[in-house]
């Protein structure tokens, strides 16, 4: 290898090496959503303390913005309480009628033997088997399709995005 490509390769190398780092700097600055009250109470202080420097707020604007963080706060509370009651509802709704379906097919079962010889009902318990066997599987197979589908979405929204900086915070 001649000297010209030498160089083209390390320079090359330490253009990557270079991007690695400052890729991994910006994610190092990207903080996570606060989740904590203590996280949030801090957060809103830092926000309405940004406001007030970039808008040179009065006191009482501040005083009157800090009321207002404060009844989002507790609306967006009061909100998640909400959907999770909700969900909690739906998911006693589902399994109660999946409870109800599954008492329903026993029932017909137990018709269903009424009617048959001890022989056919050992066929029957058979296919029964089979068909659950070949549900599970179709099943098995939806669920993978979904993730197959997912993962695609995923790898095309890969893009790297740009860390949001205090500056970039919308007001």
């Amino acid at each position: 290898m001649n000297t010209i490509t030498i160089r083209i390769y390390s320079l090359a190398l330490v253009l990557c090496l270079a991007m690695n780092v400052a890729a991994q700097k910006r994610q190092k600055e990207i903080k996570p959503r606060a989740t904590t009250s203590t996280e949030v109470v801090e957060w809103q202080e830092r926000h309405i303390e940004n406001l007030s420097k970039e808008l040179s707020l009065t006191a009482e604007q501040e005083a009157q913005l800090r009321a207002v963080l404060e009844k989002r706060r507790g609306e967006a509370s009061a909100m998640r309480e909400t959907r999770r009651k909700e969900m909690e509802a739906r998911r006693a709704e589902q399994k109660a009628r999946a409870e109800a379906t599954r008492e329903r097919m026993q029932l017909h079962d137990e018709e269903i033997k009424a009617l048959l010889t001890e022989e056919q009902k050992l066929r029957y318990d058979q296919l029964r088997q089979e068909r659950a066997a070949e549900a599970r599987q179709r099943m098995a197979d939806r669920r993978q399709q979904q993730q197959n589908r997912l993962d695609e979405t995923t790898k095309k929204s890969d893009v790297p995005k740009s860390p949001r900086k205090k500056s970039d915070t919308t007001y």
